[in-house]
């Protein structure tokens, strides 16, 4: 077993790591065609300059990198001939980094990645909600290199369901260890959907996000 860490783009954070424990670190760029899963006030301020700098340094001490493109919603603009040449843009850049994996959350990008660059790893983002057997088998159809099994709907207390995935697809499944959203959290697709927007080039927000869905999380919390 290998850990996915996240990373904050320092050196010294490569320095502590065990390659030997460690199979790749993950993150992205404040900002980006597609975006992700947190808004870009909150991401490491880094240029595409030193982020690939970033991921040469992580080939260099055997780790991976892998690419968060894993936003839930790009407002369809990934099917328009302007988002086409966007996101081509974006992958060639990826490619040109030498990046290993991208984890996505819209099953259009992971097919325009393995038709178009087939040696790209694709992982599925726990924000895709992969919880059963035939959604894992149709992501595993798409050309998934592995999935990451989402937490917040109760599926890792099954283990029944678990062994039911395991059984029913053949590429990896991933386990988030640390993940402190509230059990059958009843905000995460719209917690999703709103930090997905919000590190999106040319979304109005700016990369900006009143995270009301954050604020009521914790304070169901304390209740």
């Amino acid at each position: 077993m290998k850990y996915s860490i996240p990373t904050d783009f320092s050196d010294s954070l490569l320095k502590s790591i065990d390659s030997e424990h460690v199979g790749e670190l993950y993150g992205k760029l404040p900002r980006d065609f597609v975006g992700g899963g947190r808004p870009s006030f909150i991401l490491p301020s880094v240029t595409k300059k030193k982020f690939i700098a970033h991921v040469k340094k992580c080939r260099e001490h055997g780790i991976d990198f892998n690419y968060l493109l894993n936003s839930t919603c790009i407002g369809n603009r990934e099917l328009t001939r302007s988002g086409s040449r966007k996101l081509k843009k974006l992958l060639d850049m990826l490619i040109k980094a030498k990046v290993s994996t991208v984890t996505v959350s819209i099953p259009y990008i992971l097919e325009y990645v393995k038709r178009n660059y087939p040696e790209l790893k694709v992982s599925v983002s726990v924000m895709a909600g992969v919880d059963s057997p035939e959604k894992a088998r149709y992501w595993e159809s798409l050309g998934a290199d592995r999935i990451t099994l989402p937490s917040v709907c109760g599926l890792y207390r099954n283990f029944p369901l678990l062994r039911q995935i395991r059984n029913a697809v053949s590429c990896e499944l991933k386990l988030i260890a640390n993940l402190t959203c509230l059990h059958r959290c009843p905000l995460w697709m719209y917690h999703a959907s709103g930090h997905s927007h919000a590190s999106q080039t040319g979304d109005p927000s700016r990369g900006f996000v009143i995270d009301y869905a954050y604020l009521r999380c914790n304070s169901l919390k304390l209740e």
